[in-house]
């Protein structure tokens, strides 16, 4: 009688959002988030953002008391609180997002659509999912970036009013009025094989495919590789600076002479200058940093495989019908690939 009876339990969905979100997503559509999920029998349980306690409070239980799926409304930073959640307390439930922040870097790497919630709630409702790395940075999870310099404040000191009202061209205004502070940062780079040291004027560590909007940063980068790819931009000119991002913005940087670009499953970072932080566009831990990827932590919703043209993943997922993962292990230096 009691199977019976827990059979027919309704399924549950627990939905973690952030209302200060800058797009509004969230406050604009909850009646059609939760309309969407009742087509399917699920029941739509929602979380604020904010405290960490309660959230892990829940994900001790959601396994024992028929969640089926974490759905994560916000950005970056809000996915990043809930991985480590899950991480924390163990939970392996599959997870959807409804990108809703500023960057969305973690949605872009499979190319979940932002502006479309009819789009993202198709995805989120599906039965579709493709394993996903996560990155390890001195205790703490990321899922899409690590970044090192001095220019990443930007996105610190970028206010919530501002991204509202620009999106993510507040990061770039930012950006520039920081230009004139740009100076060169000693730092040593220790991987599996190799130690470096360099005169760098920032750095990136990907586990996804792009950083503060920029989605082509991560070239060659694959979300479930078990790599981190490390973007490395040397001291140059000043002059030099609006080459190097143009080149960025069209994904040819990785042909300047003042940028380095491999891959590795991990890497310390080093220096005795004080160097500012962040991880997923909140304020990191202070150097020494170890960073190490996670590969396959996360289930994730994607699309259909028979959207293939509209995923445009640069490599192969794993968990998608028809595709075979293809290892690629150890340190690759700067090259020029093609798929």
């Amino acid at each position: 009688m009691t199977e019976q009876a827990n059979r027919r339990k309704p399924e549950k969905v627990l939905l973690f959002y952030n209302p200060k979100a800058s797009s509004g997503l969230f406050k604009n559509n909850l009646d059609k988030i939760i309309a969407r999920f009742q087509t399917i029998k699920q029941i739509v349980v929602p979380i604020r953002a904010g405290d960490d306690i309660v959230l892990d409070e829940f994900l001790e239980t959601v396994q024992d008391d028929n969640y089926v799926k974490i759905v994560v409304s916000g950005g970056d930073g809000t996915v990043n609180r809930v991985v480590n959640a899950m991480v924390r307390t163990g939970c392996e439930l599959p997870l959807a997002i409804l990108p809703a922040g500023t960057a969305n870097g973690f949605a872009h790497a499979f190319n979940i659509p932002p502006a479309d919630i009819d789009k993202m709630l198709d995805i989120a409702v599906g039965d579709n999912y493709a394993t996903a790395d996560v990155g390890l940075c001195n205790g703490s999870y990321f899922v899409n970036s690590v970044a090192i310099g001095a220019v990443i404040d930007a996105s610190q000191k970028t206010t919530t009013v501002t991204k509202y009202a620009l999106g993510i061209f507040a990061y770039y205004i930012k950006a520039l009025s920081e230009l004139h502070n740009l100076r060169a940062l000693d730092v040593t780079i220790t991987t599996p094989d190799r130690v470096m040291r360099e005169n760098i004027f920032f750095m990136v560590v990907l586990n996804g495919k792009s950083a503060a909007g920029l989605r082509r940063l991560g070239t060659h980068s694959d979300i479930s590789d078990g790599l981190l790819d490390v973007i490395i931009f040397k001291e140059m000119k000043v002059s030099e600076v609006p080459v190097m991002a143009l080149g960025v913005i069209q994904g040819k940087h990785i042909d300047n002479e003042n940028v380095i670009y491999f891959q590795t499953p991990r890497l310390k970072i080093e220096s005795c200058m004080p160097l500012g932080t962040d991880i997923d566009g909140e304020l990191g831990h202070p150097l020494p940093l170890e960073i190490e990827s996670v590969p396959g932590r996360l289930t994730v919703n994607v699309r259909p495989a028979s959207e293939p043209e509209e995923i445009g993943l640069s490599r192969r997922i794993p968990g998608l019908p028809g595709q075979e993962k293809k290892p690629w292990f150890g340190l690759k230096p700067r090259m020029n690939m093609k798929d």
